[in-house]
C-alpha cells in the first residue's frame, strides 16, 4: 500500500565549504570550487609526487580536487558527548555535519517525532 512521504529538508557538505545554497550559487555563476590540498590534508607535499605523464604507483596526476573544510562538531542535548564526537571516522563526521544542517532547515516543531525519519 502506498504511503506519502514528504523531503522537508536537505544538507550537504561540499568542496570550498559551501552549503546547499553556496552550491548553487557557484554552478549559476560557473565558479571552480577546486583547489589545492589544505595544508596537512595530505601526508606527502602534493608537488612532490605530482607527475602528470601517466598513472603510476606513489603519484598523483592532479594536485587540484573537490576538498572541504575541516569539521569540528559541538554537542547537542541527546546527542553525543565531545569525546565521542572527537573519536568518530571523518566520513561519519561529514554524515552528521549535513544530516543537522537538514534538521536544521527542517521545520520540525508540530511534527510527531514518531512519525519522522532522517534518511542519509
Amino acid at each position: 500500500m502506498p504511503r506519502a512521504i514528504a523531503i522537508v529538508a536537505a544538507g550537504g557538505v561540499l568542496p570550498g565549504g559551501c552549503d546547499l545554497d553556496g552550491f548553487w550559487e557557484l554552478v549559476r555563476e560557473g565558479r571552480d570550487a577546486l583547489s589545492e590540498p589544505p595544508p596537512g590534508r595530505w601526508l606527502l607535499d602534493p608537488h612532490a609526487i605530482h607527475d602528470p605523464s601517466a598513472p603510476r604507483a606513489d603519484r598523483v596526476l592532479c594536485t587540484r580536487g573537490g576538498f572541504v573544510p575541516d569539521i569540528d562538531l559541538a554537542p547537542r542535548p541527546g546527542g553525543l558527548d565531545a569525546a565521542a564526537l572527537a573519536q568518530l571516522d571523518p566520513s561519519v563526521t561529514l554524515t552528521l555535519k549535513a544530516a543537522r544542517e537538514a534538521w536544521d532547515g527542517a521545520r520540525t516543531g508540530a511534527l510527531d517525532g514518531a512519525r519522522v525519519a532522517v534518511i542519509v
